[in-house]
């Protein structure tokens, strides 16, 4: 839009011409969006084209019949607006008096609500603004102009420039916008900066002036016979010899004060700000939709914005690996327990946790003393069992022989036993590996029973990383996926392996259920030591970006909203 103004602000200074004419009327429907723009002159019940920016004369002319009724019997310097319906779509006609009352500025859109009053109060400046012979107000059109172009700015910038124009225009040396909302008169802006503290001296006694004299129809202007004292008071915080309240609109008012000198007359200060004071709603509440928006920018900028709405849109549905984020711990391939073989005490404690030990290396000893006085007294039940079937065999007594014999042989049988219990004092490593548990130093001499484990040996060639996934990632994951581990421990390094099975059944750890994917990670050097922690990422299949951005927003939601 600010280009179109520019074009009506630089032309207001021209010579009028019928070219100068065409190129505002243009500037004019290019700002507004409008059908058709005429400048015409009435002249008794006939109205003459000045100029037009129309798609032909034909319609200009058949337009201008259309509308003459209407101008020649509308109130004189008052803006008329109709509504016509052309091919089954609304039309609005707005014609507006300027350069004197025989002048008329008349423009077709299709518009309605907000972008139909936008327009209205934009065609009503440039109809001000247009080139003539008097040069009256246009100082004052081309003011308003400008403030148009602040639509794009923040509400306080936009209320800031408002207050600096009206201050230029009425000449006076400070201007305070007031605005009347339902708990009472506020102060929005004001030139020049910067706004009075709330509940200062300067604030309570503006909004007490405003509250008795900005609802009143006429300007209130100090030194004056009907001034409020609140009038003076200000004029003395503010160091000015005279003030004055201008109602401007519907809830609005302002006050300027002058430092020296007395203010103009009432009718020159409301004449002054007649065209401005229509664009305090809009400067105050003005929002371009997002429709409006996009018809304002440029061509280069939209194509811009569609190439970047294009490769956004493509990348949301361009498939990217899912990268699921779960804690992992490291834990041996193999374990194996070394229990107490049989009821006994223990004796010697030779390693502690994380000696590595060969296969058959010595860990402890057992007490043996108790088994090898029972081996002493079976071995002598043996000989004396032994010696009494000979005897009885010798004396014919073949019964007591056999008895004899039997209870030889028992006692051999027992003697095989102690003496495996024997050899099994001596507790050795099952496999070679690292003693994870087995710290039994200050147990030496205490009784162990029968399958009481006393050491955990296990291998540090082949780990696995057990990642912990939580149930709504676990379907993401299979067997066969790449893993990437970074330990605690070793947190520069990271480890690579793959996805070897997923446990079918959740475990509860910390208060919550998880399933446990497992990847074998291989350690040549003995770096990883069981019981390490760190994360894991399982790069699990390829889906669009969109649903892996907004999948865990949307399953919140949904189950906020539809459970």
């Amino acid at each position: 839009m600010s280009d179109p103004i520019d074009e009506l602000v630089a032309l207001g200074h021209a010579a009028p011409s019928p070219a100068v004419f065409e190129r505002a009327l243009a500037a004019v429907r290019k700002s507004v969006g409008a059908d058709a723009v005429l400048l015409v002159r009435c002249g008794g019940s006939d109205i003459t084209i000045l100029a037009a920016a129309s798609p032909s004369l034909e319609i200009s002319t058949n337009l201008v019949r259309t509308a003459t009724p209407l101008i020649v019997a509308a109130p004189q310097g008052r803006m008329l607006t109709k509504a016509f319906t052309f091919r089954d779509r609304a039309v609005q006609m707005l014609a507006v008096p300027c350069a004197g009352e025989s002048t008329w500025l008349m423009v077709w859109i299709r518009a309605e609500g907000d972008a139909l009053e936008q327009a209205t109060q934009l065609v009503r400046l440039a109809a001000a603004s247009i080139p003539h012979e008097s040069e009256g107000g246009e100082e004052t059109a081309r003011a308003a102009l400008a403030l148009i172009r602040s639509f794009s700015e923040p509400r306080k910038a936009r209320l800031a420039g408002f207050c600096e124009r009206a201050r230029k225009l009425l000449g006076c040396d400070s201007v305070f916008l007031s605005r009347h909302t339902l708990r009472g008169w506020t102060v929005p802006a004001c030139d020049p900066p910067p706004l009075p503290a709330s509940r200062s001296a300067l604030h309570e006694t503006l909004l007490l002036a405003f509250s008795n004299h900005a609802s009143e129809p006429d300007a209130a202007v100090f030194p004056g016979p009907d001034a409020h004292p609140s009038l003076p008071e200000i004029c003395r915080l503010v160091e000015c010899e005279s003030c004055a309240i201008i109602p401007c609109w519907e809830g609005w008012a302002i006050l300027a004060a002058w430092k020296r000198g007395e203010p103009p007359a009432q009718e020159s200060l409301q004449s002054a700000l007649a065209p401005l004071a229509p664009l305090l709603p809009s400067l105050h509440r003005h929002r371009r939709s997002l429709h409006q928006r996009w018809r304002a920018l440029p061509f280069d900028r939209k194509r811009l914005w569609g190439i970047a709405a294009g490769a956004f849109i493509l990348l949301m549905v361009f498939p990217f690996h899912l990268r699921v984020h779960a804690p992992v711990i490291l834990e041996p391939s193999l374990r194996r327990f070394v229990a107490a073989p049989f009821d006994s005490v223990l004796k010697k404690v030779h390693v502690e946790a994380g000696t590595v030990v060969e296969k058959g290396a010595l860990l402890a000893e057992l007490d043996g003393k108790e088994v090898r006085e029972r081996i002493a007294e079976i071995e002598a039940q043996a000989a004396a069992a032994n010696l009494q079937s000979a005897s009885d065999l010798a004396g014919s007594r073949f019964d007591q022989s056999a008895l004899s014999s039997l209870q030889a042989q028992r006692a051999g049988h027992e003697l095989e036993v102690l003496r495996q219990r024997e050899h099994d004092l001596q507790i050795l490593a099952p496999i070679s590996g690292i003693v994870i548990q087995g710290e039994l130093e200050r147990e030496e001499g205490a009784a162990l029973k029968l399958g009481r484990s006393i050491m955990e040996v296990a291998p540090l060639d082949m780990m696995v990383a057990e990642v912990a996934l939580r149930e709504e990632d676990a379907a993401f994951v299979h067997p066969g996926q790449k893993v990437v581990v970074r330990l605690n421990a070793l947190p520069s390094a990271d480890i690579r392996a793959t996805v070897k099975k997923v446990n079918p059944r959740a475990e509860t750890r910390d208060g919550r259920n998880i399933f446990i994917a497992e990847a074998e990670i291989a350690n040549p050097d003995a770096a990883f030591r069981p019981g390490m922690k760190g994360d894991a990422v399982v790069v699990a299949d390829r889906l669009p970006l969109f649903w892996i951005l907004f999948r865990k927003p949307w399953n919140t939601l949904r189950s906020w909203l539809f459970w």
